[in-house]
C-alpha cells in the first residue's frame, strides 16, 4: 500500500479540498459576469470588497494544501526519505507506466515490497537477509544502491539521487534513475 501523499506529490494530483475550492472559484467567475442588479452579484460585490482577488485565493489554497500534505507526510514512517526530499506537489517526469516505474514509485514512497517491509506485516517471516547477495538485510537502500549481485552495478549515487530526488536547484540524475529502475 502506497501513501496517498506520495501519489499526490509525484503525480501532482490535487486533494478533494483543492478540487472543491477550484469549483468555488469557477462559481466566483460566473458571479463576476452576472448582472449587477441580481442579488447573488450584490453579495459577491460586497464580499469582493472585503476578501481579495482570485489569484490570491488560489495561492492561499495551494499553500494550505501543501502544508496539509507536508504534515500528513510527517506522520508516516514509510515516507521519511520522501518527506526529506520532496517539498512541493508537482508531477515528476520519471514514470512511463511500466513495471519498473511502478517499482521506482514504490521505492520513492518507502513502500517497496522487500523482506524487511514484509516482515513488519508477516510475523512468520523469519529471515530478512537479501535473497541475491545473502550479505545484509533486504532494504530499499540495499536493493537500489548496495547489493553487488544485482545488475547493472550501482553508481556511487546516494539513495536519494538514485531514486530521482533532487535538492533545490539541482538536476535529476536520469542515468542513476535508469540504473535504479533496472535494479528494481
Amino acid at each position: 500500500m502506497v501513501a496517498n501523499e506520495a501519489v499526490q506529490g509525484d503525480i501532482g494530483w490535487s486533494s478533494f479540498e483543492a478540487r472543491e475550492a477550484a469549483s468555488k472559484l469557477t462559481f466566483h467567475c460566473r458571479l463576476m459576469y452576472m448582472s449587477r442588479e441580481r442579488w447573488p452579484r450584490r453579495v459577491f460585490d460586497y464580499l469582493m470588497a472585503t476578501w481579495g482577488r482570485t489569484k490570491e485565493i488560489r495561492q492561499r489554497i495551494k499553500e494550505a494544501e501543501e502544508e496539509k500534505w507536508r504534515q500528513a507526510q510527517v506522520n508516516k514512517s514509510s515516507l521519511l526519505l520522501y518527506h526529506q526530499h520532496k517539498d512541493t506537489i508537482a508531477p515528476v517526469p520519471l514514470y512511463d507506466n511500466g513495471l519498473r516505474s511502478v517499482l521506482l514509485f514504490e521505492a520513492r514512497a518507502g513502500a517497496l515490497r522487500n523482506l524487511v517491509r514484509k516482515q513488519a506485516y508477516d510475523g512468520e517471516l523469519v529471515s530478512v537477509v537479501c535473497r541475491a547477495c545473502r550479505g545484509a538485510d533486504e532494504t530499499i537502500a540495499l536493493i537500489v544502491t548496495e547489493c553487488p549481485q544485482l545488475s547493472p552495478s550501482s553508481s556511487n549515487a546516494d539513495l536519494a539521487a538514485a531514486l530521482g530526488f533532487v535538492d533545490t536547484g539541482d538536476v535529476v540524475d536520469y542515468a542513476a534513475v535508469r540504473r535504479s529502475k533496472t535494479r528494481l
